[in-house]
Formats: structure tokens, sequence, C-alpha cells
């Protein structure tokens, strides 16, 4: 990459983060919009949907080993065609959808109308965000739901974008479920 396209790659960066915030920070300002992460579903799929459900409608998924611990009952499946996104991981714990992360390569991130239009759509969907952070290299913004057992992050990275929705009841079951057979060599 030469220096002058790094140099207009980075001002875009900045002028998008700032439209981010504006979004968020506007959003907040208002009423409470319809908090749609208490009957988040992806493409239908509803948090609880079985595995077995899951694996007749994606035949194709295919293990993520990298998140796969069958002791605990953490499975984890990637699927790369689906007609929305560039990709998606769906995380179970017990055979039952608990977590969906959503990818978004940079494509389709125009076809939808940019990064300032996914991030309005999705204020306006999940309502005040409650935490924002720019790095260097990502931009994240969180919606923790805590009456509805939710949290969702939206993550743009320079090479991509992500949504992630976990059940956090979920997730601090199997947390604490983690914590019990932690090996700590000793």
């Amino acid at each position: 990459m030469t220096r002058g396209t790094q140099k207009r790659l980075d001002v875009a960066r900045r002028v998008a983060a700032r439209a981010i915030v504006g979004i968020v920070l506007g959003t907040a300002s208002g009423l409470r919009a319809a908090d749609a992460l208490e009957t988040f579903k992806f493409e239908g799929m509803a948090f609880a949907t079985s595995l077995a459900e899951f694996q007749r409608r994606y035949p194709s998924a295919y293990p993520n080993r990298d998140h796969f611990d069958e002791k605990l009952g953490l499975k984890c499946y990637l699927v790369a065609n689906i007609k929305v996104c560039d990709g998606a991981m769906f995380m179970f714990f017990d055979d039952r959808l608990y977590g969906i992360q959503v990818l978004y390569d940079p494509p389709r991130v125009a076809k939808i109308g940019g990064i300032v239009e996914i991030t309005r759509k999705l204020s306006e969907a999940f309502g005040p965000s409650d935490s924002y952070d720019a790095g260097t290299t990502e931009v994240s913004i969180s919606w923790i739901r805590p009456e509805v057992h939710r949290r969702a992050n939206w993550t743009i990275h320079t090479d991509r974008a992500c949504l992630t929705v976990v059940d956090t009841l979920v997730d601090d079951t199997m947390k604490k479920r983690q914590a019990k057979h932690a090996e700590l060599g000793f």
C-alpha cells in the first residue's frame, strides 16, 4: 500500500469514526428504541435453537475447532455461504444456540450502505449503546441488556466488520463451568 493510499484510508477511518460517535450519541439522547436484542434472530434462528435444527438448516456448516470443547458442552460451527453476510460463527452450549458472530467484508459493507449506515441501523434497532471504544485498528460499540440477558458488539476492523450477539445468561453459566474444570497444572 502506498503512503498516499494509507493516508486516505486513515482520513476515511477518522471521518467514519466521528460519524459513528455522532450516531451513537444522537441515539442515546432520544427515547430508547424497541430493543431487538430481546427477540434477536439471525436468518430466522433464535437463541436456544437446538444443534440438530441448526445442522438441518445448515448442512454445510463445519466445526471451528478453536472454539470447541466437548467436555464443557461448547461447540462452534462456521457457515460460509449465507446470502446476507460473508460468513457466520454459531456458538452452542449444551447443544443450544447461545451466540452468533456475523462477518462482513468491505464489498458487502459497501453494498449494504457503508459502516455509518449499518451503525445507524444497529443503533435504531438496539437502542442507545453502552460503550464505544476506538483503537488504532478497530472501533467497537457495545449494547448490554442485562434485563433480557443479551449483549451485542459491533466491531469495525480495518479489513472487516463483525456483529456478535450473545445470550449472557448462558455465557455466564458456560464461564462458571470453564472455571470449575480449569486445569492449572498443579
